[in-house]
């Protein structure tokens, strides 16, 4: 738990991100907007207390996302709108009090939800 933000220079063709168990409570909105070919990205276990529209909006090739065991109590609308290969989705233990009207509408390809204890 000793990162307080994402480090810089993180190589554009990363596949795989792994950046749970830190102490991030904000992520800024262009954070992955360099890292396009992410298909595993870890955010488990932080403290974030929010998410940035339009923060996932790049990672078009995304396939598994993982932020349970934050501290979210809402999301932004579309916060998962440009992810169409998204097929994993953790948000449980949480603090989620509702999730906006559609939240996973576009998740065309996902076959795994999880959002228990929030």
């Amino acid at each position: 738990r000793h990162l307080n933000s994402v480090p810089p220079g993180i190589p554009t063709d990363t596949t795989n991100l792994d950046l749970k168990l830190n102490s991030f409570t904000q992520l800024p909105s262009k954070l992955f907007s360099t890292v396009t070919k992410l298909e595993r990205l870890e955010l488990d276990n932080n403290q974030i207390e929010s998410l940035p529209a339009g923060l996932f909006d790049q990672l078009a090739e995304l396939k598994q996302l993982y932020l349970q065991g934050n501290q979210l109590k809402s999301l932004p609308a579309n916060t998962f709108a440009h992810l169409k290969q998204l097929q994993r989705l953790e948000l449980d233990k949480n603090q989620l009090e509702s999730l906006p009207s559609g939240a996973f509408d576009q998740l065309v390809a996902l076959k795994e939800l999880y959002l228990g204890e929030n």
